[in-house]
């Protein structure tokens, strides 16, 4: 679990410094989001 974390973490942190995804991505797929743990018939 530590190294998954680790990875995760350090995923998260380089798509921060790099300003990704951008606020127009975000704005253009919000209708596309979902929960991964919902599952809707």
């Amino acid at each position: 679990m530590y190294i998954n974390n680790y990875k995760a973490m350090r995923h998260a942190l380089r798509k921060a410094v790099e300003n990704r995804p951008g606020i127009e991505e975000l704005l253009q797929n919000k209708e596309r989001a979902k929960h991964p743990f919902r599952y809707t018939p």
